[in-house]
């Protein structure tokens, strides 16, 4: 059993707390996760708190979309941890985290976020790691997810 792990930042130039909000609240992803574009009639229920530890998602949508879930597990003011269980196409079961915390090179009051997932991975899902190109593909859908979020925070 190998893993993987795949991280990306941002500097947003809007309050600590804004953008905890946008992440904490998994509501909130639908205006900005990059997955929301796969499929239009995707199906998402909630569970749980409206925010914060606890909170979860699922969502069940085409081929491309497919089936989870999300669970925050905590959700401090510099870090959110998130389960993440994919039923299909494929099972597997990740670890995200989005650490927040303050960007030096900018103004007083922007945010830096850095977005890490990351799991174990079989033989199988290995190869398709490798073969299918998926840390280049997810480290594109994390610049366009975190592209998004400074939009939304930054209300753009």
């Amino acid at each position: 059993m190998s893993t993987f792990s795949v991280s990306r930042s941002i500097t947003i130039d809007a309050p600590q707390e804004r953008v905890h909000s946008l992440i904490s609240n998994l509501h909130e992803w639908e205006q900005w996760s990059p997955w929301q574009d796969t499929d239009p009639r995707m199906v998402q229920t909630y569970s749980g708190p409206q925010s914060g530890e606890g909170a979860s998602m699922h969502w069940s949508g085409n081929r491309e979309a497919g089936e989870g879930t999300m669970t925050i597990l905590s959700s401090t003011p510099n870090q959110i941890d998130v389960a993440i269980a994919f039923l299909r196409p494929f099972k597997a079961e990740n670890r995200a985290s989005f650490s927040l915390g303050a960007a030096p090179d900018h103004h007083e009051g922007s945010v830096r976020v850095t977005w890490t997932m990351s799991g174990a991975q079989n033989l199988l899902q290995k190869a398709f790691w490798v073969l299918g190109g998926m840390e280049r593909k997810l480290n594109g859908d994390f610049d366009k997810g975190l592209l998004r979020l400074r939009n939304r925070a930054e209300g753009k």
